[in-house]
């Protein structure tokens, strides 16, 4: 059974871009590990031997993002006139008497310093389906910490 992968419309247009890249990069690393390979005896050719390596890395990268685009589920933002938090919502939240704006976003796009945060995160879990106004209890190593939901723009 495959798992189905959650994007943002901004999320899978990423991942897009960044397998054209990766396949760009695939041409590269094969015209050079063809040149190394044409340097002679293989066993002692550094060269050759890290660009295989190199080579397999990213075959590895590549199999895992076709996966994932072959599987995306694209969540569009629509109109919320519940007001609720929502995969793609930009929530401003209020945590340790500081407020900041997090955006919940599909796992493979989480970005915590960018403020993105994925979906199946505790505080994202515990965010869903909240409203401004309301508090939620998220579970941390340390014990449940509390956070404020102030505003939540879709």
């Amino acid at each position: 059974m495959v798992k189905q992968r959650i994007f943002t419309p901004e999320g899978y247009k990423k991942a897009k871009e960044k397998l054209a890249a990766l396949l760009q990069k695939r041409k590269q690393l094969t015209a050079d590990l063809e040149e190394a390979r044409a340097l002679g005896d293989l066993s002692e050719n550094s060269t050759y031997h890290f660009l295989r390596t190199q080579l397999v890395i990213l075959e590895n990268q590549l199999d895992e993002l076709k996966e994932s685009l072959a599987h995306a589920k694209i969540i569009e933002p629509k109109e919320n006139k519940t007001g609720e938090v929502t995969i793609g919502s930009k929530v401003e939240i209020s945590l340790g008497g500081k407020t900041r704006i997090i955006e919940i976003v599909g796992d493979g796009e989480a970005d915590p310093l960018k403020g993105k945060i994925s979906m199946g995160s505790p505080l994202a879990k515990a965010l869903l389906g909240k409203k401004a106004g309301e508090e939620v209890k998220v579970p941390a190593p340390e014990g449940e910490i509390s956070c404020r939901v102030v505003a939540v723009k879709n």
